[in-house]
């Protein structure tokens, strides 16, 4: 059972705090090694301070504006209802205080909602055709994160996507991702030991 740790603002003070030290969706990928993003290495020195938190890129920022219209989008095309009150928690494990998640949007059916943005959305980036489940493996590890967290059995990913394979398009595409609890069971034994590896470090750093 997934525990509400609170409903803040996104990037206020509180939400920062909140995530401080934790790791959340977006951090996954980066402790497998998986990240396009973030290597683990810069993903250790963040947690451990010797690294500022990472500014927001145009991409984010992208994301960040677009998300809402996305996400009306897909509940209009799927006849989809979201959770406003659910949507906006933060919400850890209820066995492991350093794992936490944000979920874009729940749906009334307690379904999760993912968004993302992308200037092509490429095979050889790892995206399938859309209505399935093949989106790229950093991202999904991202929605099994926070379907075992949550304890939810299905993610909509909503993809909006300036060209497909280098073919202008601006178009959404939808994909269907089901809970996989070996994945989370692999996902979250591959964060036991960076967070292990994060307490060494700051153990070396304070002797």
């Amino acid at each position: 059972m997934a525990l509400i740790l609170g409903s803040w603002k996104p990037d206020s003070s509180e939400w920062h705090a909140a995530r401080a030290g934790r790791i959340g969706g977006s951090s996954i990928a980066a402790v497998c090694g998986w990240s396009p993003y973030e290597t683990r290495a810069d993903l250790i020195a963040r947690l451990t301070g010797a690294l500022p938190p990472k500014p927001t890129s145009r991409a984010m920022a992208r994301g960040n504006h677009l998300e809402d219209g996305i996400a009306g989008w897909l509940a209009a095309d799927k006849g989809l209802f979201y959770d406003p009150d659910a949507s906006r928690a933060t919400y850890g494990h209820d066995r492991h205080d350093w794992a936490i998640y944000n979920p874009d949007r729940i749906t009334t059916g307690g379904e999760l909602v993912e968004i993302k943005t992308t200037h092509d959305r490429t095979t050889e980036a790892g995206w399938g055709r859309a209505g399935t489940d093949r989106i790229p493996l950093g991202y999904a590890a991202q929605v099994q994160w926070g379907m075992g967290i949550l304890n939810l059995p299905m993610c909509w990913v909503a993809v909006l996507a300036g060209a497909t394979n280098g073919r202008p398009c601006l178009d959404m595409a939808v994909y269907r991702v089901p809970a996989d609890p070996d994945a989370f069971a692999f996902l979250l034994t591959k964060a036991e030991r960076f967070m292990a590896d994060v307490a060494a470090h700051q153990r070396r750093d304070a002797a």
